[in-house]
This record gives C-alpha cells, structure tokens and sequence, in this order.
C-alpha cells in the first residue's frame, strides 16, 4: 500500500532538561496512511472519557518506537492506542489536543502551561532559600 501523508512522531527525553527548563523533544518523520476510527471504537473509547480522532498507520510495526505523541497536519495528538495487525502495520489510534503542534509539548501541557510551571516552582525555590537563611541565622 502506498504511504501517501507524513507524519512525525515525538517523544520526549526526561533527562535532557532540568526541573525549570523546557522539556526537549525528539520528532522522526515517518510516511503513514490516513483512516477512520470505526463508530464502534468511539463509543467505547468514550465510556471511558478518550475521543479517538483518527488512526495513523504505519507500514511496518519497526517505524513505531513507543512516541507518546504525534504531529499530523499542523495538530498534536496524542497516542491512545496501537495494534499491530498480522501484515505487520501498525496503527496508532490518537487523539486531537488543544492548542497547534508547536504549542503543545510531548506530555501534553502547552509552553505557556509549562512557563507558568517554571515560575512558580523558581518562587517555591527561592521561599525555601530565604526560609534557610533564617534558620541558619
């Protein structure tokens, strides 16, 4: 079958950012075919509060390295689900989030969300050092 869009999927790497740092993200551009999810998979996905949007379907089970998250058409999405059928594609079964691709990082927060994140654990940071100061005094 021919893969006709591209898509790229992300992971993100915990180690290569600290506590107040942006969190660094990795994207592979893979080719994928485009498919609906069945009415069946939405109903059941929404019993349990998920609203899967679409399947992206990989060529080979190979391509598919464990990404949480994918980037298709200028939106994230985050990966719900996979299965591997017996030819051995993979489909990854996602869902839309709010906000653009480049607003919404591989855990799902937007820049913004993780800014204010930031700002707040730096004031926390420097409560407990003026409250060290004082005890040490």
């Amino acid at each position: 079958m021919v893969r006709a869009d591209v898509c790229t999927l992300i992971s993100e790497n915990p180690k290569a950012h600290g506590i107040f740092d942006d969190p660094q993200e990795t994207g592979r551009k893979v080719f994928c075919t485009v498919r609906s999810v069945t009415q069946s998979e939405v109903y059941q996905a929404q019993a349990v509060g998920l609203a899967p949007e679409l399947k992206l379907v990989l060529s080979h089970a190979f391509e598919y390295a464990d990404e949480k998250m994918a980037d298709f058409c200028g939106h994230r999405y985050v990966i719900l689900r996979t299965y591997v059928n017996q030819g051995d594609e993979i489909e990854l079964t996602v869902q839309r989030l709010a906000g653009n691709a480049a607003e919404v990082s591989a855990n799902g927060q937007t820049a913004a969300d993780l800014r204010a994140r930031a700002e707040e654990l730096r004031a926390l940071a420097a409560q407990l050092e003026a409250r060290a100061g004082t005890l040490e005094g």
